[in-house]
């Protein structure tokens, strides 16, 4: 049945239904959100596949721990799948809308209460994320849902989003931010800026002032101003392998590597790299981050007069404490906070950072 069905009928008793995601159907233009009605003992069976699979995953999980991922690619992707489906169950409602550019956008909102919209960087799949281990952590999303309207989005080029973007540039990253707001109506709201989502985030707290309530910026920076010119040469480098041999086993466990930091980390990088293939192609992952190399919000970061949290891990190895801390020294006011643990701890995916960020939210005003 069609979203528009389901949420007509949502709410009587006996009735439940899965989503099966954006697809693609005959005689429609757009990729419509469908859900599949399941039958009565629905959920007792499901139980027990999702028994089946943990014990598939168990198994995956030890050969990834023999280091068999690099030539077992398949097995990768089988424990990806695995995880995800014996996770607790999650709903999300899926949407689409057009940036200024024309350029189709998809979201997805979840929970009630004040809004908080996610802006992530380029590690983001809408479909695969929920449940997902890296993009979800330990049910993060259901968690911030529970007293929060929480809207999350796929940035042009990745996801569910149009994937034939090329301009990455902080006007049409803004341009996203605007599409998807607009689109759910949200007066006044609240940010959670993570990693390379956060030049994106300053950028639209400053132009729109009067409508966000308070922004978070996790794990991010104005600019990469910081790098070396030998820093940045050898990440050229980088991005032409990526461009070129993305999809090449090896690849994207490079980058998976490194936010695995604390954590078990040859289950975890396999686990990270499947999600970072499903979530774009080379070609777009190189445009982005070429991109985030010349992005600068530090004009931006000084105008804002929102409150804002400036929250950044202390091991982070990717984007260096220092440049978290010259965040938080370009916005007046704003609060600074140091988490343990690497990247992924300091973007908010751990239920204690995710709760500080939360608590901070709720000190001021994110009616919708």
């Amino acid at each position: 049945m069609s979203e528009a069905v389901w949420k007509q009928v949502r709410g009587r008793e006996g009735v439940s239904a899965r989503s099966l995601g954006a697809r693609r159907l005959r005689n429609v233009s757009e990729p419509m959100v469908v859900y599949a009605l399941e039958p009565a003992g629905a959920p007792a069976a499901a139980r027990s596949w999702r028994r089946g699979l943990e014990r598939i995953a168990l198994v995956l999980a030890v050969l990834a721990g023999l280091g068999w991922w690099f030539r077992a690619p398949l097995a990768t992707a089988a424990l990806f799948g695995a995880m995800r489906a014996f996770a607790p169950p999650f709903h999300q409602d899926l949407g689409f809308t057009t940036t200024a550019d024309g350029l189709r956008i998809a979201y997805a909102t979840s929970g009630r209460g004040p809004p908080v919209v996610v802006v992530l960087g380029w590690i983001t799949h809408l479909e695969n994320g929920a449940n997902s281990p890296v993009y979800d952590g330990p049910g993060l999303i259901s968690a911030a849902s529970r007293e929060h309207f929480l809207v999350r989005y796929d940035g042009r080029g990745f996801g569910l989003s149009d994937r034939q973007a090329r301009d990455f540039g902080l006007d049409a990253r803004v341009r996203d931010i605007e599409a998807v707001v607009d689109a759910l109506q949200l007066s006044r709201f609240s940010i959670w800026g993570q990693s390379a989502g956060g030049p994106a985030s300053v950028a639209y707290t400053a132009r729109h002032p009067e409508r966000v309530a308070r922004l978070v910026l996790a794990s991010s920076m104005a600019s990469e101003n910081h790098l070396s010119p030998e820093q940045r040469a050898q990440f050229e480098h980088v991005l032409a392998l990526v461009e070129s041999d993305w999809q090449t086993p090896g690849v994207p466990e490079m980058f998976a590597a490194v936010l695995a930091k604390g954590r078990p980390s040859d289950v975890w990088s396999a686990i990270g790299a499947e999600f970072m293939r499903r979530s774009a192609d080379g070609p777009q992952i190189a445009g982005f981050m070429r991109a985030q190399l010349a992005i600068d919000a530090s004009a931006e970061a000084r105008q804002i007069r929102t409150p804002t949290l400036v929250i950044h891990a202390r091991e982070d190895e990717v984007i260096s404490l220092e440049a978290g801390r010259d965040l938080a020294a370009l916005i007046p006011g704003a609060r600074f906070e140091i988490v343990e643990g690497g990247h992924m701890a300091g973007t908010g995916n751990t239920l204690e950072t995710m709760n500080r960020i939360l608590a901070f939210m709720d000190e001021g005003d994110g009616s919708r």
